[in-house]
């Protein structure tokens, strides 16, 4: 009867341990939802007409970005080491009825603009669309690509951006820069809050994935604590009983 009772008591501090465990692991995961660009809006000071949205994901190594403008032109987001000239910036150009390309810029002068060579050209998910009322640029880069101005995933950096005067490539009508801090989504990252702001490892397994492994973990606690070291306990005190029925020695 005490063996069977601490088979009990391990049973019951093996569950209450894999339940803490399973809560313990599932708060110590955040996903980050971005499945929309609303999540990371940046701001074009006095330029109400354009909204540029960007998401990093960090497990991809990849920025996607989409620049909306409300009217019809062509659109450009570069990217620099950090100043705002345009010289020498790396530019991805949308011109209407036209796959979006990234763009060399050696000069303000058209001549001096002009498509990256064709396996440079490394843009996925990329489009323009246009209707009777906006232009939207969409697309997604690799933050860093041998021989061009590296994106970073964890700290500011410098937008160019231009709005033409048409859609055909031509000088811009208007042109700035903006400083954006990137938000990352798309990715379970295991860590933990400090001074309010979430830090980690990118690439942990998700809550979910974590939960059914618990879960399995607790079922074979259960089967194995519940139902087969009784079985085993009480088999071994009753065992000479049953030799008396005509078992034979060692059966149990």
């Amino acid at each position: 009867m005490q063996s069977l009772l601490k088979s009990f008591a391990m049973l019951s501090f093996l569950l209450l341990s894999s339940s803490r465990s399973a809560d313990a692991a599932e708060s110590s995961l955040q996903e980050v939802d971005c499945s929309s660009f609303s999540s990371n809006i940046l701001e074009v000071p006095d330029q109400p007409d354009l909204v540029i949205n960007t998401i990093i994901n960090p497990n991809e190594g990849t920025l996607k970005a989409q620049f909306t403008y409300e009217g019809q032109a062509w659109l450009s987001l570069a990217f620099t080491d950090g100043s705002s000239a345009m010289v020498g910036a790396e530019a991805v150009i949308g011109l209407p009825g036209q796959d979006p390309e990234k763009y060399s810029m050696s000069s303000y002068q058209n001549a001096g603009v002009l498509p990256m060579s064709a396996e440079l050209q490394t843009l996925t998910d990329s489009s323009i669309t246009q209707n009777v009322t906006h232009t939207v640029l969409t697309f997604t880069k690799v933050l860093v690509e041998a021989g061009e101005h590296p994106i970073s995933a964890t700290s500011e950096g410098v937008f160019l951006w231009a709005v033409g005067s048409g859609n055909g490539l031509s000088r811009h009508a208007r042109r700035g820069s903006i400083t954006f801090r990137p938000a990352q989504c798309a990715v379970s990252i295991a860590g933990v809050l400090q001074n309010g702001e979430f830090v980690g490892q990118v690439g942990g397994s998700s809550p979910d994935d974590n939960r059914s492994l618990w879960v399995a973990h607790g079922a074979c606690a259960v089967i194995a604590w519940a139902i087969l070291v009784p079985l085993a306990i009480g088999s071994s005190i009753v065992r000479r009983a049953l030799e008396s029925f005509g078992l034979p020695p060692g059966m149990w």
